[in-house]
């Protein structure tokens, strides 16, 4: 069988494919049957290949380990014929002393948009900072899937085989999550988020380090940024910047302005806070303990039966203090104990009160009408036959409505 099948022909379009295959069917059929078996041969193959592929890294990194510690036992031999003592042992940790610093492992992907950014940026620092630690893309790639969950995994299993990631390099697996949970319009969403973010209270350089993020996302640089920046700043800078004009209105000179500018504002704030002393924690008093029998002695007896005002016990204190001698006194003590509403007497009622009425004009006589069919409790009424006396003596006096008196 030669290195791959080659077809009877080669047809230029479909018609002349099918054109081919009606004159000689048998021979297509041939070249379809080698292609498929060439195919699965080719694809054991690749597995043989990957699996010795990882074999040949593994050995490539116990002789790297080999060779240091050899390093290490020459340099303590040379030592050791020159100084003249004996030589310090070599251990495994001795021999790792020439490896970079290890980074901390960052956090797992979240399988978000959101956190696509920092996971891509953390891996490729913690793979190029440590790439002897790493020295093959088969242990570059099988920590990146460690550092995937349960749904991005899914995306990168279909091409793990035997154990083994399949990919080129670790940048193919940064690039399948780029596609899968990447956004595909980040410039004009940047820009959009570029036109609509506010400082709001936040300090100068917490929101320009958000908004320098966003820019680099946008794809906008220099002097196109300046609106933006301008827009995006508090009401406090904005009012600054009237009375204090930059040099020039570019975008690096309005950074370095703008930071200037809330320099001072922050040191207005300091000196206009004002002073407030810090109270020392006042130390707890404790009372005398006592038994139980001492506490039921000490309880107050139950309450008397029926409404009684509260009791107001006379409290220690100043002596001049006059606002423990108050008393509660019922809204309708005074009607209970038949005593004047204005006064309090019990000689008199309201309306032979000699006080002063003190009340507005309109309430004088809200509360008892004046009523000429009202008698007073001291005046008796009259008896008939003097209202009927009075009613001739009326009539003597006048006739048709005119006074004859």
């Amino acid at each position: 069988m030669p290195a791959h099948p080659t077809p009877p022909a080669i047809p230029g379009s479909r018609a002349e494919y099918e054109a081919c295959y009606a004159e000689d069917p048998d021979k297509w059929y041939q070249y379809l049957s080698d292609a498929y078996a060439w195919m699965k041969e080719q694809e054991s193959n690749q597995v043989a290949a990957d699996r010795k592929l990882v074999e040949l890294q593994v050995q490539v990194e116990t002789q790297q380990e080999e060779i240091l510690n050899l390093q290490n036992t020459l340099q303590a031999t040379t030592y050791s014929e020159i100084v003249g003592a004996a030589p310090p042992p070599t251990t495994r940790s001795t021999a790792s002393a020439y490896l970079s610093e290890r980074l901390p492992d960052p956090e797992k992907f979240e399988a978000t948009r959101a956190d696509l950014r920092r996971f891509r940026d953390a891996i490729t620092e913690k793979l190029t900072v440590n790439e002897d630690r790493y020295p093959t893309a088969v242990s570059r790639m099988a920590y990146v899937n460690s550092r995937l969950n349960k749904e991005s995994y899914k995306l990168i299993q279909p091409y793990i085989f035997k154990g083994a990631c399949r990919l080129p390099d670790y940048q193919d697996i940064l690039d399948i999550l780029q596609g899968a949970y990447g956004d595909p319009n980040e410039a004009r969403t940047a820009r959009r988020k570029l036109d609509v973010i506010k400082q709001r209270d936040r300090d100068f350089s917490t929101f320009y380090a958000e908004f320098q993020s966003l820019s680099l996302d946008s794809g906008l640089e220099g002097d196109a940024l300046a609106p933006f920046l301008e827009k995006a700043v508090s009401k406090e800078l904005s009012e600054m910047l009237l009375n204090n004009p930059p040099a020039d209105y570019s975008y690096n000179t309005l950074v370095s302005h703008f930071k200037e500018l809330d320099i001072r504002l922050q040191e207005y704030r300091e000196k206009s806070r004002p002073y407030i002393p810090k109270r020392s924690n006042p130390i707890p008093r404790v009372g005398p303990t006592r038994t139980r029998a001492e506490r039921q002695e000490r309880k107050s007896p139950s309450p008397r039966s029926g409404r009684s005002p509260p009791e107001n016990p006379q409290l220690a204190g100043d002596p001049m203090d006059l606002s423990n001698q108050r008393r509660y006194i019922r809204p309708n003590y005074r009607r209970e104990n038949n005593q004047c509403f204005r006064c309090g007497s019990s000689s008199h009622y309201l309306r032979d009160c000699p006080e002063p009425d003190t009340r507005p004009a309109k309430f004088r006589h809200a509360a008892i009408p004046q009523s000429p069919y009202r008698y007073s409790r001291h005046s008796s009424p009259r008896s008939p036959a003097s209202d009927r006396s009075d009613s001739r003596n009326s009539r003597r006096h006048q006739e048709n409505g005119a006074s004859l008196s």
